[in-house]
């Protein structure tokens, strides 16, 4: 291989690894991909996202605003929480319900008093209970919403909900065994405003961000192909193009293939529309 070869082939493995582990995750789930949009998270997402939207199956990819940081603006952005756990496993029919009692108020006490010690208000501290069960002889355990209160009901509106989660994962109901529970869990999460929020004014856009044109290589054309490079802070909603296009910023870069047009929404975000590949191939979208 000589070194354009050698980066395509590693580039290409990457999309497939990715592409093989969401095509699992769509069959784990009976999920239609041709009916979904790809959200494209994260630094290096951009780079690889249309290649493996077009590998699974997708015709459009959403790229918010400044997706290399996603993770650290979800941390900022997201509600105080605190989880607790007690394994007790034994047979759903085999319950106690005053020890099952006992054990929630436990995990309950517990998991307020550290949301409440990280600075939240106890009243706004809300609780969410669910339970980790399976079906006697299955490997892994499924987590399950806690359905209401411990009474002499408890047992079969657990069932109930086991049942429901089982057939909204699996698409199929449980073999008919004995259920099993395994772990009890508790959530306590209470929002606090955080002092952060979208830029009042967009970025400035410097000359060195000015449009140019760069040799891209694209495997769908087996060449490199004139391409126009754009600074994202530069682009405004409502416009419309069509690649070959890179958008670069401070974190990631975007790349849009031949075979994809382009669109800035009003929040900013890039939607990427895909188009079929003139030579039939279904994962070579990107650069």
């Amino acid at each position: 291989m000589d070194e354009t070869q050698a980066a395509w082939f590693v580039h290409s493995t990457v999309n497939d690894n990715m592409a093989g582990a969401a095509r699992v995750h769509l069959a784990e789930r009976g999920v239609d991909p041709s009916q979904l949009t790809m959200f494209a998270l994260g630094g290096a997402a951009p780079v690889h996202a249309e290649a493996v939207a077009r590998a699974v199956g997708l015709t459009k990819v959403l790229i918010p605003p400044a997706p290399g940081v996603g993770s650290a603006a979800g941390l900022l952005l997201a509600p105080l929480a605190f989880d607790l756990s007690r394994s007790v496993p034994r047979r759903l029919e085999y319950l106690r319900w005053e020890e099952l009692a006992e054990i929630y108020d436990d995990l309950e006490r517990r998991a307020i008093d550290f949301v409440v010690g990280a600075g939240a208000e106890p009243d706004l501290v809300t609780i969410t209970r669910s339970v980790d069960m399976q079906v006697e002889g299955q490997v892994h355990e499924i987590e399950v919403p806690f359905p209401g209160r411990i009474d002499d009901g408890t047992r079969e509106r657990i069932a109930a909900a086991f049942d429901e989660s089982y057939r909204s994962r699996f698409r199929h109901p449980p073999l008919a065994r004995p259920l099993r529970v395994v772990t009890w869990r508790v959530r306590a999460t209470a929002a606090i405003a955080p002092d952060v929020g979208p830029r009042d004014t967009p970025l400035e856009h410097t000359r060195d961000d000015a449009p140019h044109d760069r040799a891209v290589y694209f495997q769908q054309s087996n060449a490199f192909v004139s391409t126009r490079v754009l600074h994202r802070s530069a682009l405004r909603a409502g416009l419309i193009d069509s690649g070959p296009l890179v958008i670069e910023e401070e974190a990631s870069t975007t790349i849009v293939s031949p075979s994809a047009q382009l669109t800035v929404l009003d929040d900013l975000s890039l939607l990427l529309e895909l188009h079929e590949l003139n030579n039939g191939r279904s994962g070579d979208g990107d650069d």
